[in-house]
């Protein structure tokens, strides 16, 4: 009853008589809620019955705008869902009528749904968490590490409870993966790099959906990966490496140290490196994809790796330890205890991944050859060493770098 009377129609606020909105169509004075209603009839295809739809808007010149563009859908359209339709999606219904004749929307979406079938191709029945589930399964059976499995894992789980994981997975259009990414990043405000890997992870798995038929067409292949700002990289002095591995020169964990210092190596892959993967005589380093005993990942690129030409310290280094079995025994927890400590005793502050970047940093100051630094990085291209390396350290620090030996 309250709600009625909220509804009523106060005289006063009336419209006047060259104010007549369109026939089918009310617009009145809501009193309770100090606003115009806008109130008509849409058919809903497959409903018995149209649909009283009804909106409200704060001025009587918004009001009977509205009511003008409802009842311009109504004729373009009949009166099937003629709210809610901006000028863009207008135009594509009208070409769509055109192009079968002025067929009504009901007998449109009725030849849709009969045939999407074999519009969208693919994989009849396929849900969208059974996708997912078949994505998993195939990341681990190529042993994907932990770690990156765990990463994929959480964002397609949560794009599947985004969008509901028992409908076909062919169904999925691409507004509807924009619109999620564009909550997320609304809802979370995550940052940039943040966002990057969300919408790698989820153009991953329609790519392989794609790749394996299981869709016909890639909702997500259009989807521009987000911007990411350039990170600037921290770098030692030289001072400071020269201090830390002085501190360090009779601690084992100095040969990991040295790997990443001056052997171009991720501490992931120095602390997996085994002796016998070292060619001491030829001084080279083999780096297999992954263990041959545990299948445990050894590279970052899941690709087996050979590096020669290292620098003439590095192997002073290994040639220092070679002999003593106390670095080779060392586990993964001792090596990350023991580096931790290696720098609170030379009084050192580690930026995170400063030894590599270092290390990088200096031989292309060094030697001006980014074609072999980036080789020595392992990486596939010189674009990543020109943005982040190349003029971050200055000749005469590099010299220093190159003379850091243990005696």
């Amino acid at each position: 009853m309250a709600d009625k009377m909220r509804l009523k129609t106060v005289p006063a606020k009336v419209l006047a008589k060259g104010e007549k909105p369109p026939r089918g169509i009310r617009v009145w004075w809501i009193e309770g809620r100090s606003c115009w209603g806008i109130e008509w009839r849409e058919r809903v295809p497959g409903a018995k019955l149209a649909r009283k739809t009804m909106e409200t808007r704060k001025t009587k010149t918004d009001a009977l705008a509205k009511a003008a563009e409802v009842a311009a859908a109504k004729r373009r359209f009949g009166s099937e869902r003629a709210a809610g339709l901006d000028d863009r999606s207008l135009r594509e219904m009208e070409q769509v009528r055109e192009a079968l004749g002025g067929s009504p929307l009901s007998l449109m979406l009725e030849v849709w749904a009969r045939h999407k079938g074999e519009v969208l191709g693919g994989e009849h029945g396929l849900t969208l968490s059974d996708a997912v589930r078949r994505y998993l399964d195939a990341l681990a059976e190529e042993r994907l590490s932990e770690v990156r499995l765990k990463h994929v894992r959480l964002a397609v789980d949560r794009f599947c409870g985004e969008l509901g994981g028992r409908r076909e997975l062919r169904s999925v259009s691409a507004e509807e993966v924009k619109k999620f990414f564009a909550q997320m990043k609304e809802r979370h405000a995550w940052a940039p790099v943040t966002m990057l890997h969300l919408v790698k992870n989820i153009k991953g798995l329609f790519k392989r959906a794609k790749d394996k038929r299981w869709i016909a067409l890639n909702p997500a292949e259009d989807i521009a990966l987000p911007f990411v700002p350039k990170k600037t990289i921290a770098v030692f002095s030289a001072d400071e490496m020269e201090r830390l591995m002085a501190a360090n020169r009779d601690e084992p964990v100095s040969l990991f140290l040295a790997l990443e210092l001056f052997g171009f190596h991720r501490f992931s892959s120095a602390q997996r490196l085994e002796k016998k993967w070292i060619n001491l005589e030829d001084r080279g380093i083999s780096m297999p994809s992954f263990h041959e005993e545990t299948g445990d990942r050894v590279h970052k690129s899941d690709r087996r790796h050979y590096l020669e030409g290292l620098p003439d310290n590095l192997w002073a280094w290994v040639r220092r330890w070679w002999d003593d079995p106390r670095p080779w025994a060392m586990t993964r927890s001792q090596i990350m205890h023991a580096k931790s400590d290696a720098f609170a005793r030379a009084g050192v502050t580690n930026p995170g991944n400063g030894l590599r970047h270092s290390c990088a940093s200096a031989h292309v100051a060094l030697h001006a050859d980014a074609k072999l630094t980036a080789l020595l990085l392992q990486h596939r291209d010189q674009d990543e060493l020109y943005d982040y390396y190349k003029g971050i350290m200055t000749k005469a620090t590099a010299l220093r770098w190159s003379r850091i030996y243990p005696g």
